[in-house]
This record gives structure tokens, C-alpha cells and sequence, in this order.
């Protein structure tokens, strides 16, 4: 008789109640031919309800080593059985040794790296943290909020510089195409003018006017003070010269 069968007879003696085993393919051939839903479903839901206990075991009072403590026997066998490992090249004695590295031990819990204090550079509240660290937030909160400010000033920086790089392109394409630019009456500003846009289009990424504009003046002042800008830009250069 099999171990299952003998606990499931005690079981049966206890609760007095008949029980049944059954092997898993009984069930998959049960709830195939006379349940309204899989077997796997069933399974599913099982684990997923808060009414049982199953992947629940592990905290609190379902946790069945809660207040449990090892008896001497057990402790010198453990003892006996890490002593074994670090004696050893074992993969076990690697992980051992990486893990007291991140916590800043050492083998028999002596201090490698010192913890000190530091300020956090966000919310200023003092942490903990290990000497050798690089760590200048007290918590992740801290360290997200740091990182969008970096990445907003960034983001500003890279676009002011596109907006400079604009500009810059702007007078040289005026330069070159002066005749153009100084024919260009007002009525047709968006037509002589098209080729510039598209220039700017492919080497920046930029289309929306009001934008070429902005990288001008610091705002959008439309397509006049737009083509007189040019204009003067090319008279300037022509005084120079």
C-alpha cells in the first residue's frame, strides 16, 4: 500500500469520512466528461483565491516554521554542513561570499566596507549606507524625482541647442540664397520659402513653423519678422564685406 493510501485511511478515521484517491489523470478524465469547466481552471482558481492557503505559507501565522527554533542537533548539523561549504570551490561558497559582499561583510560577520551617513541631495534626510557606495538618495522615491530633473534639463538643453543649430542654419541659408530671400515679397513668404522649411524638416526634425520662429526670437512672431530677420541678416553681412 502506498504512503498516500495509509495517510488518506487515517485521514478518512479521523474526519469519518470516505475518501477516495485519485491520480491526476483521473481528474483531467472526470472534469473532461463531467465537469462544466477545465481542470486547469479549477487549479487556477484554487491558487488565486484569498480563501486558501497555498503560496500564502510563507508569512506571517501561515507560515508553519513561525516560532519554530532549531534544536542543537539541527544547529550543529547546519554548522557541520556550511563549514563544508566554505571549505570548498563550490558554486554554493561563490554565492556566499557575493552575497556578503553586497552586505558588507565578511566571512564570520566581521565589517569589510564601514557604513557612514550621508544627507540625501533631494529631501536632505540623513541615510545609511555603505562607505563605498554611490548612493545619494535616501530612498527611491528621492532617486526618480532626481532622475526626472535630470532628464527634464536634458531634454531642455538638447532643444535649445537644436533651436541654436536652427538659427544657425537659417543665416546661412539666407546668405547663400540672397536673392531669394531679398525678392520675397510678403504675399508669398510661405512659397519662396518652402525649400528652407523642407531643409529644416530633414535636418532637424522640426516642421511647425511657430517653432523655426521660436529658435529666431525666443517666440513664434510670425512669417514677416521671420523673412525680415533674413533679410537683415543678409545686409548685415554685406557691411561687413
Amino acid at each position: 500500500m502506498s504512503s498516500a493510501k495509509i495517510i488518506l485511511d487515517k485521514v478518512s478515521h479521523l474526519i469519518d469520512v470516505e475518501c477516495q484517491l485519485l491520480s491526476y489523470r483521473d481528474l483531467l478524465n472526470i472534469y473532461k466528461k463531467q465537469m462544466p469547466c477545465s481542470f486547469h481552471f479549477t487549479i487556477q482558481e484554487w491558487i488565486n483565491s484569498p480563501e486558501t492557503t497555498i503560496n500564502k505559507t510563507l508569512k506571517g501565522k501561515l507560515n508553519p516554521h513561525l516560532s519554530l527554533k532549531h534544536n542543537t542537533d539541527t544547529k550543529k548539523l547546519i554548522g557541520r554542513h556550511t563549514k563544508k561549504l566554505w571549505e570548498s570551490n563550490s558554486l554554493s561558497k561563490q554565492r556566499m561570499i557575493e552575497g556578503l559582499r553586497k552586505s558588507g561583510l565578511t566571512q564570520k560577520g566581521k565589517i569589510k566596507v564601514p557604513r557612514v551617513e550621508r544627507l540625501c541631495v533631494v529631501c536632505g534626510d540623513k541615510f545609511k549606507c555603505l562607505k563605498t557606495s554611490k548612493s545619494k538618495h535616501c530612498k527611491q522615491k528621492c532617486a526618480a524625482k532626481m532622475n526626472i530633473q535630470r532628464a527634464t534639463k536634458q531634454y531642455v538643453y538638447n532643444r535649445q541647442q537644436v533651436k541654436n543649430e536652427i538659427k544657425s542654419f537659417v543665416i546661412e541659408w539666407a546668405k547663400e540664397n540672397k536673392e531669394l530671400v531679398i525678392n520675397t515679397p510678403y504675399n508669398k513668404i510661405k512659397t519662396n520659402l518652402a525649400p528652407l522649411m523642407h531643409h529644416i524638416q530633414l535636418n532637424f526634425g522640426v516642421k511647425d513653423f511657430r517653432v523655426i520662429s521660436a529658435s529666431i526670437f525666443g517666440e513664434d512672431k510670425g512669417r514677416k519678422k521671420f523673412l525680415e530677420f533674413m533679410k537683415d541678416t543678409i545686409s548685415n553681412s554685406e557691411k561687413i564685406c
